[in-house]
């Protein structure tokens, strides 16, 4: 509830809440906040960075849903979960995803 509460004062403040760690578990407390307010939809996706998973995303193929997520008015936050710094000892893919990241609000398609 914490999370839904904070995230819910953001967007209602009329900021665009960008929650980064925790597991998958996180985005509840964003769709709480989101219902709260009225309707929203979700856009979810997975892959890791460095070994790509067969259903997941490729980094070019996260910074193109990335670019068109947030080039969209109908974007209200972000949610960047599961990234387990144990299993990216040399912290290559922390730093890719932070990049695309970075990258995607720098330059919203």
């Amino acid at each position: 509830m914490k999370l839904a509460d904070r995230i819910e004062g953001h967007l209602r403040a009329g900021d665009f809440p960008l929650v980064l760690g925790g597991d998958c578990s996180i985005q509840l407390g964003a769709s709480l906040a989101m219902r709260r307010i009225g309707r929203y939809g979700l856009a979810a996706g997975g892959g890791t960075p460095t070994r790509p998973d067969p259903d997941g995303l490729l980094p070019d193929e996260l910074a193109a849903v990335l670019g068109t997520l947030l080039a969209s008015e109908r974007c209200v936050g972000l949610n960047v979960t599961i990234h387990d710094p144990d299993l990216d000892p040399d912290a290559t893919a922390g730093a890719l995803l932070a990049g695309l990241v970075v990258a995607a609000f720098a330059d919203p398609s």
